[in-house]
């Protein structure tokens, strides 16, 4: 089961307080879950504010207006290239600026992203209880691969996840199923 992005918590919250008694009754004739694929932001953690400030100290830098922090909400989920460039201002981004401003980003990022972002309320007590119904427990995301496995075992410890991927140049970002069969694969 493959649970991500965009709400996708209120999915996988919905899951996990389903009535364990009517599981029990039913356990013979309910499909067995074998493994679960979660996106990390906005799923398992709660870390807009962390990249909502990076990204502002980025553009105060460079003196351009900041961004509110609800208007992130529309901006993540893509990447940080596509993160950076919506949140340039329209009249001076060019592939260029944005190139040079991913970087500034990921050197802001580097030093916050463990100020503000936690792990959503009984996030690490439900993946405690599929870890211990013997359930494959994996991570995709469209974060750069250099922080999601760090991230990833930070906030939840390590060997919690079988297995871990974050957004690298040779595999296509999500929606794209392909990191989804690579997690199938090796799960």
């Amino acid at each position: 089961m493959v649970i991500g992005e965009h709400g996708a918590f209120s999915l996988h919250w919905a899951l996990w307080q389903v009535d364990r008694s009517y599981i029990s009754r039913h356990e013979g004739s309910m499909p067995t879950l074998k493994a679960f694929i979660f996106d990390l932001d906005g799923t398992l953690i709660d870390s807009l504010a962390d990249i909502a400030e990076s990204i502002n100290r980025m553009l105060d830098a460079r003196g351009y207006p900041r961004c509110e922090k609800e208007v992130f909400k529309q901006m993540v989920g893509d990447g940080m290239e596509k993160l950076v460039e919506r949140a340039l201002p329209e009249a001076v981004r060019s592939e260029e600026l944005i190139k040079v401003c991913v970087e500034e980003y990921r050197a802001q990022y580097d030093l916050l992203w463990q100020e503000q972002t936690r792990p959503y309320e009984g996030i690490v007590e439900m993946l405690a209880e599929l870890k211990g119904r013997g359930v494959k427990l994996g991570v995709i995301s469209n974060k750069a691969h250099r922080f999601t496995v760090p991230m990833t075992e930070h906030f939840f410890g390590s060997g919690v996840f079988d297995h871990i991927l974050g957004q690298r140049a040779e595999v296509p970002r999500k929606p794209d199923a392909a990191g989804a069969h690579e997690m199938a694969a090796f799960l």
